[in-house]
């Protein structure tokens, strides 16, 4: 979980989600949730992402979620957070490197 605090309301837009690494058998697949935490009330999922290369792939290494999620508006207030939350879902071995990026509305 990497969780970010919010100054106040988010426009709905695209959020560009990066989770990429070393993975040495080349067989993960991994699975995004991007989370509102509100400080009073129950969590809203905003966006989800999963792995989009294809085992085999060119343009990327499988396992790897990098592309543009459209998302909800979020009507958060100061101090609420955003939570990125990355799971692997499948896989045999973990991986050796792995790095997460991720831009907001």
């Amino acid at each position: 979980m990497i969780p970010y605090v919010l100054r106040g309301a988010l426009p709905a837009g695209d959020y560009v989600i990066t989770a990429s690494g070393f993975q040495p058998s080349k067989d993960a697949h991994l699975h995004a949730d991007v989370t509102w935490h509100p400080q009073h009330g129950a969590d809203q999922l905003i966006v989800s992402a999963d792995s989009n290369y294809p085992v085999g792939s060119d343009a990327g290494v499988p396992g790897d979620i990098m592309g543009t999620f459209p998302g909800k508006a979020v009507p958060a207030t100061c101090g609420d957070q955003l939570i990125l939350t990355l799971k692997m879902v499948t896989g045999s071995t973990g991986y050796i490197e792995f790095g997460v990026g991720m831009s907001i509305p």
